[in-house]
């Protein structure tokens, strides 16, 4: 990992996210005493984005926006092509009000009619719940991939730990604020 990073510097680069991956490859670890250099990872960045704003995540967009293949078959996204279930219409033969109804109907089977998601830690920013992937993996939509839930709730964890301990220390806690702020402006322009 250190490598990676090391190459993501070499390379000038200064947003980036990783994967979490369960591994005994000491390689591949993400530890704590990793010197990042600047180096942001967009998915923490996000997180520490939503609790300080306490705004919530949005769901995928599956749904509000289709993937129209070429026969002119909607799909509520590019998971579900070729799904009978999850096929919205034509947009050459059906209306498109009903395509756009039926398109809405499956955007609003969200993670919050899910059992596993009513009393998860991260349920209002989780960004890994995904329709198309339940769907793959499950066969259905309302429903979780565990990998992705502990990732998020392991990210979510250490993001507030690492918080807590820069609001340990106010010295850290206004460098972290001005550096937030520096990198949000970078990151808002490009």
């Amino acid at each position: 990992m250190k490598k990676i990073i090391q190459l993501f510097e070499d390379l000038n680069v200064n947003v980036f996210s990783f994967l979490l991956v369960i591994t005994d490859d000491s390689e591949l670890k993400i530890t704590h005493d990793m010197e990042y250099s600047g180096l942001v990872d967009i998915t923490v960045l996000s997180l520490v984005s939503k609790i300080i704003t306490k705004k919530k995540s949005k769901d995928c967009s599956s749904g509000r926006a289709v993937l129209v293949d070429n026969k002119g078959d909607t799909y509520p996204c590019q998971m579900f092509y070729n799904s009978e279930k999850y096929n919205l219409g034509n947009v050459l033969s059906d209306d498109i009000e009903k395509i756009n109804i039926r398109g809405l109907e499956v955007h609003n089977l969200n993670r919050f009619h899910v059992n596993e998601c009513k009393n998860c830690i991260a349920k209002n920013i989780c960004y890994s719940w995904c329709r198309g992937l339940n769907y793959l993996k499950n066969g259905e939509i309302l429903s979780t991939i565990y990998e992705k839930c502990l990732q998020q709730r392991i990210l979510l964890e250490e993001t507030l730990v690492g918080l807590a301990k820069i609001k340990e220390h106010k010295d850290n806690a206004k460098i972290f604020v001005e550096n937030y702020n520096k990198i949000i402006k970078k990151w808002k322009n490009g």
